[in-house]
Protein backbone atom coordinates (compact mmCIF):
# COMPACT_ATOMS: atom_id res chain seq x y z
CA UNK A 1 0.00 0.00 0.00
CA UNK A 2 0.95 3.52 -0.77
CA UNK A 3 1.29 6.46 1.15
CA UNK A 4 0.95 9.92 0.02
CA UNK A 5 2.72 13.36 1.38
CA UNK A 6 0.98 16.88 0.42
CA UNK A 7 2.35 20.07 1.85
CA UNK A 8 0.92 22.89 1.05
CA UNK A 9 3.01 25.63 0.67
CA UNK A 10 2.04 29.64 -0.25
CA UNK A 11 3.11 29.04 -3.87
CA UNK A 12 4.01 25.86 -4.52
CA UNK A 13 2.51 22.45 -3.34
CA UNK A 14 4.93 19.80 -3.08
CA UNK A 15 3.83 15.72 -3.72
CA UNK A 16 5.47 12.39 -2.28
CA UNK A 17 4.87 9.09 -2.51
CA UNK A 18 6.25 6.63 -0.53
CA UNK A 19 5.89 2.37 -0.56
CA UNK A 20 8.00 0.67 1.35
CA UNK A 21 9.34 3.17 3.55
CA UNK A 22 11.33 4.33 -0.19
CA UNK A 23 10.16 7.58 -2.54
CA UNK A 24 9.35 6.23 -5.54
CA UNK A 25 7.64 9.81 -6.87
CA UNK A 26 8.02 13.33 -5.95
CA UNK A 27 6.93 16.63 -7.34
CA UNK A 28 6.46 20.33 -7.16
CA UNK A 29 3.39 22.06 -8.10
CA UNK A 30 3.00 25.53 -8.72
CA UNK A 31 -0.05 27.16 -6.87
CA UNK A 32 -1.63 30.00 -8.27
CA UNK A 33 -5.23 31.46 -7.45
CA UNK A 34 -7.00 28.13 -8.36
CA UNK A 35 -9.21 26.91 -5.45
CA UNK A 36 -6.74 24.37 -2.74
CA UNK A 37 -9.14 21.70 -2.85
CA UNK A 38 -9.29 21.51 -6.26
CA UNK A 39 -5.70 21.96 -7.26
CA UNK A 40 -4.98 19.00 -5.05
CA UNK A 41 -8.00 17.12 -6.79
CA UNK A 42 -6.28 17.23 -10.05
CA UNK A 43 -3.26 16.57 -9.05
CA UNK A 44 -4.17 13.14 -7.37
CA UNK A 45 -6.06 12.35 -10.39
CA UNK A 46 -2.78 12.47 -12.88
CA UNK A 47 -1.19 10.18 -10.20
CA UNK A 48 -1.21 6.80 -10.41
CA UNK A 49 -2.45 5.74 -6.64
CA UNK A 50 -4.07 2.78 -5.69
CA UNK A 51 -7.08 3.09 -4.33
CA UNK A 52 -7.40 2.68 -0.38
CA UNK A 53 -4.12 4.94 0.02
CA UNK A 54 -3.54 7.36 2.74
CA UNK A 55 -2.97 11.13 2.35
CA UNK A 56 -1.22 12.70 4.95
CA UNK A 57 -1.61 16.65 4.60
CA UNK A 58 0.83 19.73 5.91
CA UNK A 59 -0.93 22.85 5.28
CA UNK A 60 0.78 26.43 5.45
CA UNK A 61 0.06 28.48 8.97
CA UNK A 62 -2.24 31.14 7.36
CA UNK A 63 -4.77 27.75 7.35
CA UNK A 64 -4.45 26.48 11.01
CA UNK A 65 -5.18 28.42 14.40
CA UNK A 66 -2.28 27.61 17.04
CA UNK A 67 -2.88 29.39 20.71
CA UNK A 68 -1.45 28.24 23.77
CA UNK A 69 -2.42 29.92 27.08
CA UNK A 70 -1.62 29.34 30.92
CA UNK A 71 -4.59 28.15 33.46
CA UNK A 72 -4.51 27.79 36.80
CA UNK A 73 -3.88 24.37 38.85
CA UNK A 74 -7.37 22.35 38.27
CA UNK A 75 -8.27 19.01 37.82
CA UNK A 76 -8.69 17.45 34.62
CA UNK A 77 -12.88 16.70 35.01
CA UNK A 78 -12.72 21.19 35.12
CA UNK A 79 -10.24 21.37 32.02
CA UNK A 80 -12.02 19.11 29.73
CA UNK A 81 -16.01 21.15 30.73
CA UNK A 82 -14.15 24.71 30.70
CA UNK A 83 -11.93 24.37 27.87
CA UNK A 84 -14.45 25.48 24.82
CA UNK A 85 -15.24 28.43 26.77
CA UNK A 86 -11.60 29.46 27.24
CA UNK A 87 -10.63 29.16 24.34
CA UNK A 88 -13.05 31.06 22.71
CA UNK A 89 -11.17 34.03 24.52
CA UNK A 90 -8.24 33.36 21.93
CA UNK A 91 -9.74 32.83 18.75
CA UNK A 92 -11.70 35.06 16.74
CA UNK A 93 -14.55 32.31 15.03
CA UNK A 94 -17.04 30.67 17.02
CA UNK A 95 -15.80 26.80 18.00
CA UNK A 96 -18.81 24.85 15.96
CA UNK A 97 -16.89 26.44 12.88
CA UNK A 98 -13.70 24.35 13.72
CA UNK A 99 -12.51 21.04 14.02
CA UNK A 100 -10.19 21.32 16.79
CA UNK A 101 -8.42 19.45 19.26
CA UNK A 102 -6.28 20.38 22.11
CA UNK A 103 -3.31 19.19 24.94
CA UNK A 104 -2.05 20.45 28.02
CA UNK A 105 0.55 19.98 30.35
CA UNK A 106 0.79 20.42 34.01
CA UNK A 107 3.92 22.34 35.67
CA UNK A 108 3.60 21.48 39.73
CA UNK A 109 6.39 23.41 40.81
CA UNK A 110 4.69 26.61 38.74
CA UNK A 111 1.02 25.32 39.81
CA UNK A 112 0.20 26.03 36.39
CA UNK A 113 -0.86 24.41 33.00
CA UNK A 114 -0.28 25.31 29.72
CA UNK A 115 -2.34 24.57 26.93
CA UNK A 116 -2.02 24.13 23.41
CA UNK A 117 -4.96 24.77 21.00
CA UNK A 118 -4.96 23.19 17.14
CA UNK A 119 -8.01 24.05 14.85
CA UNK A 120 -8.82 24.01 11.01
CA UNK A 121 -11.94 25.75 9.72
CA UNK A 122 -14.53 23.01 9.26
CA UNK A 123 -15.57 24.18 5.91
CA UNK A 124 -11.87 24.26 4.09
CA UNK A 125 -11.14 20.89 6.32
CA UNK A 126 -14.49 19.34 4.75
CA UNK A 127 -13.68 20.15 1.35
CA UNK A 128 -10.39 18.83 1.34
CA UNK A 129 -11.58 15.33 2.62
CA UNK A 130 -14.60 15.62 0.08
CA UNK A 131 -12.06 15.82 -3.32
CA UNK A 132 -9.54 13.22 -1.43
CA UNK A 133 -12.02 10.59 -0.76
CA UNK A 134 -13.49 11.09 -4.58
CA UNK A 135 -10.32 9.71 -5.49
CA UNK A 136 -10.73 6.82 -3.32
CA UNK A 137 -8.29 7.62 -1.31
CA UNK A 138 -8.53 8.50 2.61
CA UNK A 139 -7.07 11.56 4.58
CA UNK A 140 -5.28 9.99 7.25
CA UNK A 141 -3.25 13.20 8.97
CA UNK A 142 -3.88 17.30 8.46
CA UNK A 143 -0.95 19.20 10.13
CA UNK A 144 0.85 22.51 10.47
CA UNK A 145 4.30 22.38 8.21
CA UNK A 146 5.77 23.64 11.01
CA UNK A 147 5.13 19.76 12.78
CA UNK A 148 6.96 18.60 9.61
CA UNK A 149 10.06 20.15 10.09
CA UNK A 150 10.18 19.69 13.92
CA UNK A 151 9.25 16.07 13.56
CA UNK A 152 12.60 15.93 11.56
CA UNK A 153 15.23 18.46 13.34
CA UNK A 154 13.43 16.67 16.89
CA UNK A 155 14.52 12.87 15.61
CA UNK A 156 18.11 14.09 14.76
CA UNK A 157 20.48 12.28 17.78
CA UNK A 158 21.79 15.58 19.14
CA UNK A 159 18.19 17.47 19.51
CA UNK A 160 16.36 14.46 21.18
CA UNK A 161 17.66 15.88 24.47
CA UNK A 162 16.23 19.33 24.41
CA UNK A 163 13.22 20.62 25.48
CA UNK A 164 12.90 23.97 24.37
CA UNK A 165 13.34 24.06 20.70
CA UNK A 166 12.75 27.12 18.39
CA UNK A 167 13.02 26.42 14.49
CA UNK A 168 13.17 29.39 12.31
CA UNK A 169 12.52 28.30 8.77
CA UNK A 170 14.81 30.57 6.34
CA UNK A 171 14.78 28.30 3.49
CA UNK A 172 12.49 30.79 1.45
CA UNK A 173 11.64 34.54 1.59
CA UNK A 174 8.37 33.60 3.61
CA UNK A 175 9.88 33.01 7.03
CA UNK A 176 8.33 31.53 10.77
CA UNK A 177 9.14 31.13 13.99
CA UNK A 178 7.97 28.42 15.77
CA UNK A 179 8.72 27.47 19.52
CA UNK A 180 8.47 23.83 20.96
CA UNK A 181 8.16 22.64 24.55
CA UNK A 182 8.57 19.07 24.64
CA UNK A 183 6.13 18.26 21.98
CA UNK A 184 3.68 21.03 22.44
CA UNK A 185 3.73 23.76 19.70
CA UNK A 186 3.06 26.65 21.86
CA UNK A 187 3.67 29.70 19.02
CA UNK A 188 4.22 30.76 15.44
CA UNK A 189 4.84 33.89 13.85
CA UNK A 190 5.73 34.43 10.33
CA UNK A 191 7.08 36.92 8.33
CA UNK A 192 8.02 38.00 4.61
CA UNK A 193 11.31 39.38 3.19
CA UNK A 194 9.58 40.08 -0.26
CA UNK A 195 9.41 43.59 0.21
CA UNK A 196 13.37 43.41 0.74
CA UNK A 197 14.50 41.10 -2.23
CA UNK A 198 13.08 39.24 -5.29
CA UNK A 199 15.27 36.10 -3.74
CA UNK A 200 16.73 35.40 -0.30
CA UNK A 201 20.41 36.22 0.11
CA UNK A 202 21.82 36.33 3.49
CA UNK A 203 24.45 38.67 2.02
CA UNK A 204 22.67 41.22 1.88
CA UNK A 205 22.45 43.30 5.20
CA UNK A 206 18.45 44.70 4.55
CA UNK A 207 17.83 40.94 5.16
CA UNK A 208 20.09 40.20 7.66
CA UNK A 209 18.91 43.13 9.64
CA UNK A 210 15.14 42.12 9.22
CA UNK A 211 16.06 38.66 10.30
CA UNK A 212 18.04 39.79 13.43
CA UNK A 213 15.07 41.93 14.58
CA UNK A 214 12.43 39.00 13.91
CA UNK A 215 14.47 36.49 15.68
CA UNK A 216 14.89 39.19 18.65
CA UNK A 217 10.92 40.20 18.27
CA UNK A 218 10.20 36.23 19.06
CA UNK A 219 12.51 35.65 21.77
CA UNK A 220 11.06 38.68 23.61
CA UNK A 221 7.71 37.26 22.72
CA UNK A 222 8.82 34.28 24.49
CA UNK A 223 10.48 35.31 27.46
CA UNK A 224 7.25 37.66 28.15
CA UNK A 225 4.11 35.49 27.93
CA UNK A 226 6.25 31.90 29.23
CA UNK A 227 8.88 32.82 31.49
CA UNK A 228 8.47 29.69 33.70
CA UNK A 229 10.20 27.73 29.91
CA UNK A 230 13.38 28.10 29.03
CA UNK A 231 14.54 28.22 25.05
CA UNK A 232 17.68 25.44 25.20
CA UNK A 233 18.65 25.47 21.52
CA UNK A 234 17.46 27.47 18.07
CA UNK A 235 17.48 25.39 15.30
CA UNK A 236 17.55 27.69 11.73
CA UNK A 237 16.93 25.44 8.54
CA UNK A 238 18.49 27.30 5.75
CA UNK A 239 19.26 26.14 2.01
CA UNK A 240 22.53 26.79 1.65
CA UNK A 241 22.32 29.71 -0.34
CA UNK A 242 24.18 32.64 0.73
CA UNK A 243 25.58 30.90 3.62
CA UNK A 244 27.26 33.22 6.03
CA UNK A 245 28.36 31.31 8.91
CA UNK A 246 29.84 34.70 10.82
CA UNK A 247 26.67 36.72 10.36
CA UNK A 248 24.84 33.44 12.63
CA UNK A 249 27.69 33.08 15.07
CA UNK A 250 27.43 36.65 15.54
CA UNK A 251 23.65 36.75 15.87
CA UNK A 252 24.22 33.70 18.56
CA UNK A 253 26.19 35.17 20.68
CA UNK A 254 24.48 38.74 20.46
CA UNK A 255 21.01 37.36 21.57
CA UNK A 256 23.07 34.87 24.04
CA UNK A 257 21.21 31.51 22.79
CA UNK A 258 22.44 28.48 21.95
CA UNK A 259 21.80 28.22 18.18
CA UNK A 260 22.68 25.93 15.42
CA UNK A 261 22.11 26.38 11.49
CA UNK A 262 20.78 23.22 8.92
CA UNK A 263 20.76 22.74 5.59
CA UNK A 264 17.72 21.47 4.61
CA UNK A 265 19.17 18.77 2.65
CA UNK A 266 20.63 17.24 5.70
CA UNK A 267 16.99 16.37 7.08
CA UNK A 268 16.72 13.25 4.46
CA UNK A 269 18.36 10.52 3.45
CA UNK A 270 17.41 11.74 -0.44
CA UNK A 271 19.12 14.94 0.16
CA UNK A 272 16.01 16.96 -1.08
CA UNK A 273 16.23 20.45 -1.37
CA UNK A 274 12.43 21.49 -2.27
CA UNK A 275 10.72 22.24 1.22
CA UNK A 276 7.43 21.25 0.07
CA UNK A 277 8.78 17.88 -0.83
CA UNK A 278 10.82 17.52 2.06
CA UNK A 279 7.85 18.40 4.58
CA UNK A 280 5.37 16.48 2.83
CA UNK A 281 7.80 13.61 3.50
CA UNK A 282 8.48 13.88 6.90
CA UNK A 283 4.42 13.43 6.90
CA UNK A 284 4.29 10.40 6.20
CA UNK A 285 6.98 9.31 8.71
CA UNK A 286 4.47 10.75 11.52
CA UNK A 287 4.44 6.85 12.43
CA UNK A 288 7.98 5.67 12.20
CA UNK A 289 10.34 8.14 13.47
CA UNK A 290 11.59 8.74 16.92
CA UNK A 291 9.51 10.85 18.11
CA UNK A 292 5.83 10.02 16.88
CA UNK A 293 4.37 13.17 17.25
CA UNK A 294 0.87 14.42 16.08
CA UNK A 295 -0.12 18.09 16.11
CA UNK A 296 -1.87 17.42 19.18
CA UNK A 297 -1.36 14.49 21.72
CA UNK A 298 -4.01 14.05 24.48
CA UNK A 299 -3.06 12.04 27.07
CA UNK A 300 -4.64 8.86 27.04
CA UNK A 301 -6.33 9.11 23.49
CA UNK A 302 -6.77 11.29 20.41
CA UNK A 303 -4.44 10.02 17.53
CA UNK A 304 -5.16 12.33 14.83
CA UNK A 305 -5.85 16.53 14.74
CA UNK A 306 -9.25 15.76 12.71
CA UNK A 307 -12.13 13.81 13.53
CA UNK A 308 -11.50 10.54 10.70
CA UNK A 309 -11.33 7.41 11.96
CA UNK A 310 -8.01 6.43 11.79
CA UNK A 311 -8.44 2.89 10.89
CA UNK A 312 -4.54 2.52 10.23
CA UNK A 313 -3.27 3.34 13.85
CA UNK A 314 -6.08 1.50 15.08
CA UNK A 315 -4.98 -1.65 12.88
CA UNK A 316 -1.28 -0.43 14.49
CA UNK A 317 -2.76 -0.41 17.91
CA UNK A 318 -4.62 -3.82 18.22
CA UNK A 319 -1.38 -5.50 16.64
CA UNK A 320 1.01 -3.64 18.94
CA UNK A 321 -1.32 -4.61 21.94
CA UNK A 322 -1.23 -8.17 20.29
CA UNK A 323 2.67 -8.39 20.25
CA UNK A 324 3.18 -7.26 23.69
CA UNK A 325 0.67 -9.95 24.87
CA UNK A 326 2.36 -12.46 23.00
CA UNK A 327 5.52 -11.54 24.34
CA UNK A 328 4.11 -10.87 28.20
CA UNK A 329 2.84 -14.40 28.27
CA UNK A 330 6.21 -15.64 26.44
CA UNK A 331 8.04 -14.48 28.80
CA UNK A 332 5.74 -15.56 31.91
CA UNK A 333 6.67 -18.90 30.49
CA UNK A 334 10.01 -18.62 30.11
CA UNK A 335 10.27 -17.04 33.79
CA UNK A 336 8.13 -19.58 35.57
CA UNK A 337 10.00 -22.54 33.48
CA UNK A 338 13.14 -20.91 35.23
CA UNK A 339 11.58 -20.79 38.84
CA UNK A 340 11.04 -24.51 38.28
CA UNK A 341 14.34 -25.56 36.48
CA UNK A 342 15.74 -23.55 39.80
CA UNK A 343 13.43 -25.33 42.19
CA UNK A 344 13.74 -29.07 40.98
CA UNK A 345 18.07 -28.14 41.06
CA UNK A 346 17.39 -26.72 44.36
CA UNK A 347 15.38 -30.30 45.51
CA UNK A 348 17.74 -32.66 43.80
CA UNK A 349 20.65 -31.18 45.66
CA UNK A 350 18.75 -30.80 48.77
CA UNK A 351 18.14 -34.84 48.71
CA UNK A 352 22.14 -35.39 47.86
CA UNK A 353 23.13 -33.73 51.13
CA UNK A 354 20.22 -35.73 52.92
CA UNK A 355 21.34 -38.91 51.50
CA UNK A 356 25.22 -38.27 52.29
CA UNK A 357 24.33 -36.75 56.33
CA UNK A 358 26.25 -38.60 58.65
CA UNK A 359 22.25 -37.80 60.67
CA UNK A 360 20.65 -39.79 58.19
CA UNK A 361 19.17 -42.90 60.00
CA UNK A 362 19.22 -41.29 63.47
CA UNK A 363 16.89 -41.08 65.49
CA UNK A 364 15.03 -37.92 66.87
CA UNK A 365 15.87 -38.19 70.48
CA UNK A 366 19.99 -38.45 69.29
CA UNK A 367 18.75 -35.63 66.74
CA UNK A 368 18.05 -33.50 70.01
CA UNK A 369 21.10 -34.35 71.74
CA UNK A 370 23.57 -34.23 69.03
CA UNK A 371 22.11 -30.79 68.31
CA UNK A 372 21.96 -29.47 71.88
CA UNK A 373 25.89 -30.85 71.98
CA UNK A 374 26.52 -28.24 69.23
CA UNK A 375 24.56 -25.54 70.98
CA UNK A 376 26.74 -25.43 74.13
CA UNK A 377 29.93 -25.75 72.18
CA UNK A 378 29.09 -23.10 69.98
CA UNK A 379 28.52 -20.85 72.98
CA UNK A 380 31.76 -21.75 74.79
CA UNK A 381 33.12 -20.43 71.07
CA UNK A 382 31.25 -17.51 70.95
CA UNK A 383 33.12 -15.96 74.27
CA UNK A 384 36.41 -16.84 72.38
CA UNK A 385 37.24 -13.84 70.45
CA UNK A 386 40.45 -11.81 69.40
CA UNK A 387 39.20 -8.89 72.02
CA UNK A 388 39.04 -11.68 75.32
CA UNK A 389 41.81 -13.71 74.26
CA UNK A 390 44.44 -10.37 74.03
CA UNK A 391 45.11 -11.21 77.75
CA UNK A 392 45.96 -14.71 77.01
CA UNK A 393 49.52 -13.54 75.62
CA UNK A 394 50.68 -11.71 78.19
CA UNK A 395 48.99 -14.46 81.30
CA UNK A 396 51.23 -17.06 79.39
CA UNK A 397 54.81 -14.12 79.33
CA UNK A 398 54.52 -13.52 82.90
CA UNK A 399 54.39 -16.93 84.31
CA UNK A 400 56.98 -18.93 82.01
CA UNK A 401 59.84 -19.96 84.52
CA UNK A 402 63.22 -19.58 84.38
CA UNK A 403 65.04 -21.74 82.11
CA UNK A 404 61.75 -22.39 79.61
CA UNK A 405 61.68 -20.62 76.54
CA UNK A 406 58.66 -20.73 73.52
CA UNK A 407 58.87 -21.74 70.57
CA UNK A 408 55.42 -21.80 69.02
CA UNK A 409 51.74 -19.91 70.35
CA UNK A 410 48.63 -21.40 68.56
CA UNK A 411 45.26 -20.02 68.96
CA UNK A 412 42.05 -21.68 67.03
CA UNK A 413 38.95 -20.07 68.25
CA UNK A 414 36.30 -22.21 66.13
CA UNK A 415 37.87 -25.07 67.62
CA UNK A 416 38.31 -23.49 71.16
CA UNK A 417 42.04 -24.70 71.47
CA UNK A 418 45.66 -23.24 72.10
CA UNK A 419 48.69 -25.31 71.30
CA UNK A 420 51.87 -23.74 73.64
CA UNK A 421 55.64 -25.45 72.03
CA UNK A 422 59.05 -24.82 73.57
CA UNK A 423 62.10 -25.83 75.68
CA UNK A 424 63.26 -26.19 78.62
CA UNK A 425 66.97 -26.19 79.64
CA UNK A 426 67.92 -27.08 83.06
CA UNK A 427 71.23 -29.44 83.05
CA UNK A 428 68.69 -32.43 84.44
CA UNK A 429 65.64 -34.15 82.68
CA UNK A 430 63.93 -34.78 85.90
CA UNK A 431 64.08 -30.65 86.68
CA UNK A 432 63.03 -30.18 83.35
CA UNK A 433 59.67 -32.17 83.85
CA UNK A 434 58.85 -30.26 87.00
CA UNK A 435 59.18 -27.02 85.61
CA UNK A 436 56.68 -28.01 82.81
CA UNK A 437 54.05 -29.33 85.36
CA UNK A 438 54.67 -26.19 87.30
CA UNK A 439 53.96 -24.20 84.21
CA UNK A 440 50.67 -26.05 83.88
CA UNK A 441 49.86 -25.59 87.03
CA UNK A 442 50.37 -22.00 86.82
CA UNK A 443 48.07 -21.79 83.93
CA UNK A 444 45.51 -23.77 86.10
CA UNK A 445 45.22 -21.03 88.10
CA UNK A 446 44.97 -18.03 86.02
CA UNK A 447 40.91 -17.16 86.62
CA UNK A 448 40.54 -15.93 82.99
CA UNK A 449 42.36 -18.38 81.28
CA UNK A 450 41.27 -21.16 83.84
CA UNK A 451 37.31 -20.59 83.12
CA UNK A 452 37.99 -20.36 78.72
CA UNK A 453 39.90 -23.20 79.00
CA UNK A 454 39.24 -25.83 82.00
CA UNK A 455 41.33 -28.77 80.45
CA UNK A 456 44.90 -28.41 80.24
CA UNK A 457 47.47 -31.44 79.18
CA UNK A 458 50.74 -32.09 77.79
CA UNK A 459 50.61 -33.56 74.27
CA UNK A 460 54.23 -34.07 74.16
CA UNK A 461 57.37 -34.40 75.32
CA UNK A 462 61.08 -35.35 74.57
CA UNK A 463 64.36 -34.84 74.99
CA UNK A 464 65.82 -32.88 72.21
CA UNK A 465 69.82 -32.02 71.37
CA UNK A 466 70.72 -28.21 70.33
CA UNK A 467 74.14 -27.29 69.59
CA UNK A 468 75.17 -30.58 72.48
CA UNK A 469 72.88 -29.35 74.90
CA UNK A 470 70.16 -31.53 75.77
CA UNK A 471 66.77 -30.34 76.05
CA UNK A 472 63.14 -31.03 77.23
CA UNK A 473 60.61 -29.99 74.44
CA UNK A 474 57.44 -29.73 75.06
CA UNK A 475 53.60 -29.20 73.73
CA UNK A 476 50.73 -27.94 76.04
CA UNK A 477 47.08 -28.04 74.88
CA UNK A 478 44.13 -25.56 76.32
CA UNK A 479 40.94 -26.64 75.42
CA UNK A 480 37.44 -25.25 76.53
CA UNK A 481 35.94 -28.99 76.77
CA UNK A 482 37.57 -32.52 76.29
Amino acid sequence: MKTVGISVGKENIGIVIMEKKRITFSKIYTLQKEDLGAKIGEILAQLDIEKGSYVYLTLPEKDVILRSFVLPWMSKREIESGISFEIEKYIPFKIEELIWDYSYRRFIKEKKILVSFLAIKKKQFEEIEGIISSQDLKLFLVEPRFFSLFRLIKNRKEYLKYKGLAIFDLTSLDCSFTFFFEVFALFNRSFSLKGLASKLDLSSEEIRTKVSEEIRFSLQYLRRHFAFLSLEKLAIVIKGISFNKEFFSSLGEDLEIDMDVIFLKELTTAQIEEVEKVEAYAATQVDSFRVNFIPVRKEKEGFLFTPIKAEKALFKFFLIQALVGIFFLVSMTIFHQMKVDKLTTYVEEKEKRIASSPFKGKSIMNLKRILKKYKESLKKIEKITPQKVSFLFEDIEKNIPKGMWLEDLKVNFEKGRVSISGYVYLNSYFNERRKITEFISRLSRLSKIGKLFPYVKVLRRERRNIQDFEVTYFEIGLRSEK
